[in-house]
């Protein structure tokens, strides 16, 4: 089956069904990407360099300070 006969195909459904075509669609393509665009895949590969680069924690020290925001 052609794109164009697909698309052609999909257009006859009625809006509720086209709708759940398009999630799951969009769920196998997510379930295809990798996953290592996680945060904590990220904070892994940095603890080596934030272990030995003390510019990286100077902000630390501010961690039991309160924030508010003025104005």
């Amino acid at each position: 089956m052609t794109t164009k006969v697909l698309l052609n195909e999909i257009y006859t459904l009625p809006v509720d069904k086209r709708i759940f075509l398009v999630e799951k669609a969009l769920e196998s393509i997510r379930n295809e990407i990798p996953k290592s665009n996680s945060l904590s895949d990220a904070a892994r590969e940095l603890i080596g360099e934030y272990k030995k680069n003390k510019e990286l924690r100077s902000f630390n020290s501010l961690d039991s300070v309160d924030f508010y925001e003025v104005g």
